[in-house]
C-alpha cells in the first residue's frame, strides 16, 4: 500500500467515525473541499499537506457523530 492510499484509508476511517462529510473534511483540514474526491480518484498530496491533514484528524479525535434532531428540522422549516 502506498502512502497516499494509507492516508486515504485514515481519512475514510475518520469520516466513518465522525460522520463528517468528505467536502467538509477537506475544507476544514486544508481549505480544499475537493481533497477527498481527488484522493479517491488517485490524486496525491505533499508530505507537508499529509501532516496537516493528520494533525487536523488528531485534534478532532473527540468529535462525536451526531444524529439530526427532530426539533432542528422543524425550527428550520418555520
Amino acid at each position: 500500500m502506498n502512502l497516499t492510499n494509507q492516508l486515504l484509508n485514515e481519512i475514510e476511517a475518520f469520516l466513518g467515525r465522525t460522520g463528517m462529510a468528505a467536502t467538509t473534511f477537506g475544507q476544514k483540514a486544508i481549505l480544499n473541499s475537493k481533497l477527498v474526491d481527488r484522493l479517491r480518484k488517485g490524486g496525491t498530496v505533499t508530505l507537508e499537506t499529509a501532516e496537516t491533514i493528520r494533525s487536523f484528524m488528531a485534534e478532532k479525535k473527540t468529535h462525536v457523530r451526531r444524529s439530526p434532531r427532530k426539533g432542528n428540522a422543524q425550527a428550520a422549516a418555520a
